[in-house]
């Protein structure tokens, strides 16, 4: 996705799509205008998702549920500043 391939993040959830489209009962051209706008943002946003390090993989719920926690806290990527919403610290 930090490359900005639009395609490729189409085809990754491609099934997933399908699924949905079939249980909310989405009329395909809506799906399709959906991916459509997902594949222009993910190249507008080229080169700035923060990269994935620095983290552990936990699991909770006897393995219900996993999480990516943060090691030591990330304030910059690429020597810039990120900026972050919130974050939650467990």
């Amino acid at each position: 996705m930090n490359e900005g391939e639009g395609s490729k993040w189409e085809e990754i959830t491609g099934q997933r799509r399908q699924e949905t489209l079939v249980f909310h009962y989405y009329p395909k051209d809506e799906l399709m205008a959906s991916v459509q706008e997902e594949k222009n943002e993910i190249s507008e946003r080229k080169g700035r998702m923060a990269p994935l390090e620095d983290y552990m993989m936990k699991l909770y719920g006897n393995g219900k549920l996993v999480t990516l926690e943060r090691i030591s806290h990330t304030k910059e990527m690429n020597k810039k500043k990120l900026m972050l919403k919130a974050e939650v610290r467990l």
